[in-house]
């Protein structure tokens, strides 16, 4: 069973690496990402791949493996929460339900506070490195948006005024 389950997470990893090589890229071209997560090294390396791995070699040092499937958990029940209220913004062109996506969000986020009351009583550091996550998770996006070239705070502070957006590598 070890064995499999050793395949199957180095599956799941190695399908992962593809398409976040180039999500990275596209984002950060988008100007979602700074410029420097779409960058490659020696042509090869991308910069948005190199600074993942850096976080999970840190978490892996600082961390049990229970302690960080937990904080992944956490991490995908909000995500999930997060995708389903982006949802409710754009159901009318998709049709979805709004009771089922209310169903959606109630339920992740009543596994969270759960999960989050268990961890907290059981992993305290666990809980506290899943806060300090989304802390720094939260200020970094907000400090991209207020820095990046085409925010309305960046574009006032300029001195020849708003800076064009950055386009797409497709139009």
């Amino acid at each position: 069973m070890s064995v499999t389950a050793l395949f199957a997470t180095a599956g799941a990893t190695n399908s992962g690496l593809y398409p976040a090589t180039g999500l990275c890229e596209h984002m950060a071209s988008a100007g979602q990402f700074p410029p420097v997560l779409g960058r490659r090294f020696g042509n090869r390396a991308p910069a948005g791949i190199l600074l993942t791995a850096a976080v999970a070699i840190g978490l892996s040092i600082g961390f049990s493996l229970t302690a960080i499937a937990s904080i992944g958990s956490a991490v995908a029940l909000i995500v999930f929460a997060l995708v389903s209220a982006g949802h409710l913004r754009v159901r009318g062109e998709t049709g979805a339900s709004v009771w089922l996506l209310a169903l959606a969000i109630a339920s992740a986020v009543i596994v969270l506070v759960t999960f989050a009351f268990t961890t907290l009583v059981e992993e305290p550091a666990t809980a506290v490195a899943l806060l300090v996550i989304l802390l720094m998770s939260s200020a970094l996006d907000l400090g991209w948006k207020h820095r990046r070239p085409d925010s309305p705070a960046a574009a006032a502070d300029a001195p020849d005024g708003p800076v064009p957006a950055p386009q797409s590598p497709t139009g």
